[in-house]
């Protein structure tokens, strides 16, 4: 079941980075808002396989599931550091009100998510590699 949500938010994910226009501010702000917002499933999927590997005692499972939790908390930290040079740029373009309104809303949902993923990953990662250790 793990897998099968991994590889259902992967398509998902993939989608939202396809074509890839690196560089351009505006897409590079829409795709990663749509790649934090396509997270939940890919995680719960990590997490299911963490799970399964405690419950079976698969120690390289475990090694496998917490270094993918690590590496993906290195990603979100890129993103982050993406995400903070692309905000100027996004309201500086919204003169709009009811705009803005919107931008500062997906901002909060984005800089929120870029606070509690990495902080979930590094849970999951740490907390799998412990129990690997002591198998």
């Amino acid at each position: 079941m793990g897998l099968a949500f991994i590889l259902i938010g992967l398509v998902d994910l993939a989608l939202a980075w396809y074509p890839a226009a690196l560089g351009s501010p505006e897409w590079e702000f829409g795709t990663i808002g749509a790649s934090l917002n396509g997270l939940p499933l890919p995680a719960l999927g990590l997490a299911l396989i963490l799970g399964a590997g405690v419950a079976r005692g698969s120690r390289w499972q475990m090694r496998v599931a917490s270094g993918v939790a690590i590496a993906l908390t290195l990603l979100l930290l890129g993103f982050a550091f993406i995400y903070a040079t692309v905000i100027p740029v996004a309201l500086a373009d919204a003169a709009n009100g009811v705009l803005r309104m919107g931008l500062m809303k997906s901002i909060a949902k984005a800089v929120a998510l870029l606070v509690i993923y990495p902080i979930l990953f590094v849970w999951i990662g740490y907390n799998g590699w412990k129990q690997s250790a002591s198998r």
